[in-house]
């Protein structure tokens, strides 16, 4: 009895049809979508980023994320980027918190080019040099979009680079003309650029 279970088992996984084609079974089908979600496992990932902000004045900009990936077709950022530019006596501070929404375009083994839409908000304040008072404070809208590329190093790891053109809209996006002026709003345009790393879970 047990030699004859033994050689049924194998049928419970790919029967064959009347013509001798393998056709699968429930069982089978179950299988390749596990072996599917094992080939992109991870969901929650947390990270640290670094970059450069391009308008008006350059400025590093350094900063962390929050990766989700809800389904193979969509990934999304949560970030939180810091920069500070010197502008003759003052000291521009930008706290920015937004989001990402990315779009695989290209896929490779173990990575992807897609496309990035998004928009943040940008607390900004301008302080003296000489002992950091705050002189000005403001608050931006800014939507976005560009580019994204990630790359899992390991099944823990992954390294990102992010390139995106955002239009800030505010009181001014530099204190250059600006004159004290707190009425009536500007838009501006800057490039961010970030590289960063995350862990995933």
């Amino acid at each position: 009895m047990l030699a004859a279970l033994a050689l049924l088992a194998p049928l419970a996984h790919a029967a064959p049809d009347a013509e001798g084609v393998e056709v699968a079974t429930a069982e089978s089908i179950d299988a390749e979508a596990a072996a599917g979600e094992r080939a992109d496992p991870h969901r929650v990932g947390l990270g640290t980023r670094a970059g450069v902000w391009y308008g008006g004045a350059g400025a590093p900009m350094l900063g962390g994320h929050i990766s989700l990936r809800p389904d193979r077709n969509l990934r999304l950022i949560l970030f939180s980027d810091n920069a500070a530019k010197g502008l003759d006596t003052l000291l521009q501070v930008d706290h920015v918190i937004g989001f990402h929404a990315i779009v695989p375009l290209v896929r490779w083994k173990d990575g992807i080019f897609g496309a990035a839409f998004g928009s943040c908000v940008d607390f900004r304040t301008w302080r003296d040099r000489k002992d950091l008072s705050m002189l000005r404070a403001d608050v931006l809208f800014g939507p976005r979009a560009g580019i994204h590329v990630e790359h899992d190093i390991d099944a823990a790891w992954s390294l990102q680079a992010t390139t995106t053109a955002a239009l800030y809209v505010g009181n001014t996006e530099s204190t250059y003309g600006w004159g004290g002026r707190t009425d009536g709003l500007e838009a501006s345009a800057i490039v961010q650029a970030q590289v960063g790393v995350t862990r995933w879970w």
